[in-house]
């Protein structure tokens, strides 16, 4: 709960404007809601046949309960604004932890990085602007409406405090007892779900050997085993839902024949007045109780996004003018432990030279990439550029120096335009458009980009890395092409390679080119991964 706690109140110090008045309107409702059944003593001690007393009386109620709902919604209302401004912050800085990051120090696949920046950021929200308000309120109006009973009657406030304490220990036991027995079916469906999968893998095996006695035994044995523990969760469920009500219908009449019998002055009113403030703690009690039990089971999505925003940022905080030399020093990479994909890399590149990477698949190529643009740290040895290694440059500076053309680079969900425009960082009129097109020879227009460019063919998502090329490459000293000729046809491919002749010969920049075959690019260095 400490971490939870830790993020409700870092929103509260930052947004405290925005939860101020929420937390005002919950204290009036605490105060409110306790008030109920005081007013309602004061009503029904007056009462007579005086039929206009009971009309207003009931009128003035409805009015009451009405401002009670009012304010509730805005409260809500005024709660959902203050978590969408701390989401929405705490979204960015887990977007920001990210993006500074190396992708190397990252160490959760994108499906769990993915979750985490929605279901568990919403889980947050859920916790800071539903459920702990919404706690602490229920906890207010539980501990006002015991002192509204202690004031009037000690005996009987106490009597309802305890049959409460019984109450929530009850449900405590309960829950504890249906999870366990959750969990044992849990993992009797995982099991049948497996023979399942089983079957289907081993459908042409079973097909060949004759195996459908041996299949429609094990699943009979599979579903047998999980209804039978069905069977018993839903037993264990009803059995301790049954206690749970039962007790509180039970503490109901105790508590109605305690208020009944002659020494407690056998008073309508104070039947209804105690019967009322039991409702209130029980109810609100028990609101505490779930909204705690809820809190805690969210304990690992705080956990995920403060794992997030502990990475490492890339801390280089020297600028970056231009990258005339880059020198690979025994540089050694692995992905996982016991096999080096790159192992003690030398190579020196400088201004003017195109080299070429080859190698087969997975001996290295785009991880030499990688370590250029900064994405990855070498394990060993260091990367240099002009002499300096390169973790000493501001990341932004690498990225301005680097420009690098991926063979699966994703792209925007924007109109092909509007992705140029964000990659440039201005604005790509339609002039300078209509000419990127033409010299790429992408004949669809401004087209929409959609799924990272799933719905475009290879053809035109290498052209658009083209247009991308063509816009970025003055401002960039290293050029990385990883597999840039793969799905364009040969008038394409023949039409780049003339642009990058022209472009490479000029000699101002290093050139980076990784591809398995010959493109007539003029080359002036090979290096041979192994």
């Amino acid at each position: 709960m400490k971490l939870i706690f830790r993020y409700f109140f870092d929103a509260v110090k930052r947004f405290k404007a925005a939860f101020i008045i929420p937390l005002m309107l919950m204290l009036v409702m605490a105060v409110l809601s306790a008030a109920t059944p005081y007013l309602f003593r004061l009503f029904a001690g007056n009462l007579s046949e005086d039929i206009a007393y009971f009309a207003v009386g009931i009128f003035i109620f409805a009015v009451y309960l009405l401002a009670q709902t009012f304010i509730k919604m805005l409260w809500n209302y005024l709660l959902d604004g203050f978590g969408g401004k701390y989401i929405k912050y705490l979204s960015r800085r887990l977007e920001g932890a990210l993006i500074s990051a190396r992708l190397s120090d990252i160490d959760k696949s994108p499906e769990i990085l993915k979750h985490i920046l929605y279901y568990d950021v919403l889980s947050i929200y859920s916790v800071i602007a539903v459920q702990l308000p919404m706690a602490v309120k229920s906890l207010i109006v539980t501990i006002a409406a015991a002192a509204v009973g202690f004031f009037f009657g000690a005996l009987y406030a106490a009597v309802i405090l305890a049959a409460f304490a019984i109450g929530v220990l009850l449900s405590l036991a309960s829950r504890k007892m249906i999870a366990a027995a959750s969990r044992r079916t849990n993992v009797k469906m995982k099991e049948h779900s497996a023979v399942s999968s089983e079957f289907v893998d081993n459908l042409a095996l079973a097909q060949a050997n004759s195996l459908d006695g041996y299949y429609a035994a094990k699943t009979a044995r599979s579903v047998d085993e999980f209804i039978a523990t069905a069977k018993r969760e839903d037993l264990k469920t009803y059995f301790w839902h049954g206690v749970v009500e039962n007790y509180n219908q039970l503490f109901s009449i105790v508590l109605s024949a305690l208020l009944a019998l002659p020494f407690a002055g056998g008073s309508v009113v104070n039947l209804v007045f105690f019967t009322m403030l039991a409702d209130i703690i029980m109810t609100q009690g028990m609101g505490v109780q779930s909204s705690l039990l809820s809190i805690m089971k969210t304990r690992v999505c705080f956990e995920n996004a403060d794992g997030i925003l502990a990475l490492g940022a890339r801390k280089g905080d020297r600028h970056l003018q231009a990258i005339d030399r880059i020198e690979f020093r025994g540089a050694t990479y692995s992905y996982s432990v016991g096999r080096n994909v790159i192992d003690g890399f030398e190579c020196v590149m400088q201004r003017g030279d195109c080299v070429r990477i080859s190698g087969a698949n997975g001996s290295g190529k785009s991880t030499v990439a990688k370590l250029i643009c900064g994405l990855y740290a070498p394990q060993k040895g260091e990367i240099l550029f002009n002499g300096t290694p390169c973790g000493q440059f501001l990341q932004d500076d690498i990225n301005r120096q680097v420009l690098y053309i991926g063979q699966e680079e994703p792209l925007l969900n924007e109109s092909v335009r509007g992705y140029l425009s964000v990659i440039a960082g201005r604005e790509v009129g339609e002039e300078e458009y209509r000419r990127l097109c033409a010299a790429t020879q992408f004949e669809e227009g401004d087209i929409r980009i959609c799924e990272e460019g799933k719905n475009l063919s290879p053809g035109q998502r290498k052209k658009i890395m083209m247009m991308k090329y063509l816009l970025l490459k003055d401002g960039a000293s290293v050029v990385i092409l990883d597999e840039a000729f793969a799905g364009l046809d040969c008038d394409g491919r023949q039409a780049f390679a003339d642009m990058l002749n022209k472009d490479i010969c000029r000699a101002d920049k290093i050139y980076v080119i990784i591809e398995h075959a010959d493109y007539s690019i003029c080359i002036s260095k090979v290096v041979e991964m192994q």
